[in-house]
């Protein structure tokens, strides 16, 4: 049994499905609840997708890791909430009063931009990022077998109704 928390709704509730899906009690909307072997294996497909996930976060972390506004923190917990469903990294930018907005990434590669499992996340965490007046962010390669990594990913998020005011798109 696990926790989820719903994208659509942002309900959170226990599921024991066996399935890969569950429906949210509260709104009806369907979803990706599988193991997160399951997750892991969804996103990452073979061994050279693995190692260019590896190296575009480590290119993206070194980039953060400049920024002096900002700082890494745990992935347990978005903005104090925990969740199954955990980004590659994530920051928080401190403003002048001391309040934390958090800057939520999510890593793909070209064989997982389209996958159920990342468009269940681009959706959980830009509600998350409007909720917490945050900022969410897919990363994902400049070219994908012959395309634009961002014409991909722009396509993924409005074939799927994710709503593009919370969602960013950067490329390495």
């Amino acid at each position: 049994m696990a926790y989820f928390r719903c994208y659509n709704c942002w309900t959170l509730f226990k599921s024991d499905s066996k399935d890969d899906y569950d429906e949210c009690p509260k709104c009806g909307k369907l979803l990706f609840v599988g193991s997160v072997e399951e997750m892991i294996e969804a996103t990452i497909t073979n061994p050279r997708e693995k190692q260019k996930y590896e190296k575009i976060l480590k290119k993206l972390k070194k980039e953060l890791s400049n920024n002096k506004d900002i700082y890494e923190d745990s992935l347990e917990t978005i903005a104090g909430m925990s969740s199954r469903h955990k980004p590659d990294a994530i920051y928080y930018y401190l403003s002048d009063k001391n309040k934390k907005f958090p800057l939520i990434y999510e890593v793909e590669t070209c064989d997982s931009i389209f996958n159920n499992n990342t468009i269940n996340q681009c959706r959980l965490f830009s509600q998350t990022a409007k909720n917490t007046s945050g900022e969410f962010f897919i990363v994902v390669p400049k070219i994908c077998n012959g395309k634009r990594g961002f014409d991909l990913a722009y396509e993924m998020l409005e074939e799927n109704v994710i709503n593009l005011d919370y969602a960013e798109i950067k490329t390495f």
